[in-house]
């Protein structure tokens, strides 16, 4: 399921030719005979039953809310892609960075295409990093070129003297935190994407510009990606090494966050912080002890409802502001719905402070559940270590 599929199936419902997103199929005239003939052509295209509860006009309102209503309904098999792995040579640019006469580096239209598709992502919260066998004064002096849109403060990190690459994509994955499945690797070498594909299968590798629509096939792995805020990643990453370079100098998380003069605030979420709250919830993996995955109007409904209490956590300290690093869904009866932590902030005690929050402001016992995904062991003892009363799933 995807927004393009969604929007031609409006058009053809409403007999209209072209249509933004965002835009309100109310106000554009669609009655209530068009509203059902939309619900059945969707039912038809996804094989699905909408649940009576969802046959509302406020949840079919436009290409936005309608992708958004489906989406507990289409189970979706495309990964979320959090990071690309690139190679540099013959992929960021044409030849070999370094070289002199016919192998000079040089950039054309196709790899300043592909350049600044990276750069959209990376503004969409992706993280980059690149992995080469060539020199870094080579590299580096390729990135500052005026003809290349990236710089070397783009990437979250880059390996140089790559002699083993699987290596260094191994080293890249444990920095960054992400499972290989959450990882797009791209090469323009067969031989390398064949080691690659085989060391770590779970891996999706891809090669540079080896079909006619290589940058459009890129570009829609990334369709599910989540509504992001304004939180460069990239530098987000920086900082936490910067962090954890203090972390290993210290005793304790108290400690630790007393030499980083942390400022710790747990709210009440509002409207203005479903957008981030639901992006948390698609992002996280290793903390996120019910595997929940939520949408804006997921959270908006809970925001609304006063069955429910939707917390916030947002941290700083003297390197800079984290944003909202934490988030948990309190039913009234005492029951947690999800508790979410990023992993940006492991280490440092958020998960318990935010829990002691919800325990002061919730008059039942409360009660939690685990459900095992194989990528969040990280919080499979967190209840029990906390005296909370859960079952695992």
């Amino acid at each position: 399921m995807n927004k393009t599929e969604i929007k031609e199936i409006v058009k053809k419902v409403l007999s209209i030719t072209e249509i933004e997103d965002s835009a309100d199929l109310r106000e554009m005239g669609m009655e209530s005979v068009q509203l059902v003939g939309l619900i059945v052509e969707l039912e038809n295209k996804y094989d699905i039953e909408i649940l009576d509860s969802d046959l509302l006009p406020e949840k079919f309102c436009s290409v936005d809310v309608i992708f958004d209503t489906l989406q507990k309904y289409c189970k979706d098999s495309t990964p979320l892609y959090k990071c690309i792995i690139t190679d540099c040579d013959g992929v960021l640019w044409r030849k070999i960075a370094g070289e002199a006469g016919e192998e000079a580096a040089y950039s054309d239209t196709e790899t300043r295409e592909f350049c600044e598709t990276l750069a959209g992502l990376k503004k969409r919260g992706v993280l980059l990093a690149g992995c080469t066998r060539n020199e870094k004064k080579n590299i580096e002096n390729m990135l500052n070129a005026a003809s290349i849109c990236l710089g070397v403060s783009d990437f979250s990190m880059l390996e140089y003297n790559c002699a083993d690459k699987v290596s260094a994509v191994r080293n890249i994955l444990a920095e960054t935190g992400f499972y290989p499945d959450n990882v797009l690797y791209i090469d323009d070498s067969d031989q390398e994407l064949e080691i690659l594909s085989t060391a770590i299968p779970e891996l999706k590798c891809i090669k540079a510009y080896g079909q006619d629509d290589f940058i459009e096939a890129l570009a829609s792995l990334f369709y599910n990606l989540p509504e992001t805020t304004d939180i460069d990643r990239t530098t987000q990453f920086h900082l936490k090494k910067e962090r954890e370079k203090v972390h290993i100098e210290t005793m304790s998380a108290e400690e630790y966050n007393h030499i980083l003069e942390t400022n710790f605030y747990c709210g009440i979420a509002d409207r203005t912080d479903a957008a981030r709250l639901a992006e948390l919830s698609q992002r996280a993996n290793r903390f996120n002890i019910t595997d929940t995955r939520y949408t804006v109007e997921d959270i908006t409904e809970r925001i609304d409802n006063p069955g429910y209490m939707v917390y916030y956590v947002k941290v700083s300290d003297k390197f800079g502001d984290m944003g909202t690093v934490a988030m948990a869904v309190v039913c009234g009866n005492g029951e947690i719905e999800s508790f979410i932590l990023s992993c940006r902030v492991f280490g440092r005690n958020f998960e318990s402070l935010l829990l002691q929050k919800i325990q002061e402001m919730t008059a039942a016992e409360l009660r939690g559940v685990y459900v095992s995904t194989g990528k969040n062991d990280y919080c499979r003892d967190f209840y029990k270590e906390h005296g909370v009363n859960y079952e695992t799933r």
